[in-house]
């Protein structure tokens, strides 16, 4: 848990370091090159996939992963509880996206 912790810190200090190059209007599509287009949905509150500017796109990422991180039942805060190992991929994996817009 710890690890994907640091790494989501990682990640969102990145992006925050480049908010004034990377805006609404200058980035108005979540893209990893010109070949590939990212839409987010995260099966609760935005369950069909939405275009959105990439700031959106991060934003709705780091909320997602922060109330993910946050969920004791995903990644238990007790001694000798599992987490989801699922999950920590899953994260490990939308979380790169923002590097490679």
């Amino acid at each position: 848990m710890r690890v994907a912790v640091d790494f989501f810190n990682q990640v969102n200090l990145l992006f925050g370091s480049i908010t004034e190059f990377c805006t609404n209007e200058s980035c108005p599509v979540m893209t990893a090159g010109p070949r590939y287009e990212y839409y987010w949905a995260d099966g609760e509150k935005i369950k069909k996939p939405i275009k959105c500017t990439a700031p959106e796109y991060v934003e709705y990422l780091m909320d997602w992963i922060q109330s993910t991180l946050d969920d004791e039942t995903i990644f238990p805060a007790r001694v000798g509880m599992s987490s989801s190992s699922s999950s920590i991929h899953d994260m490990a994996f939308l979380l790169l996206l923002p590097s490679a817009h």
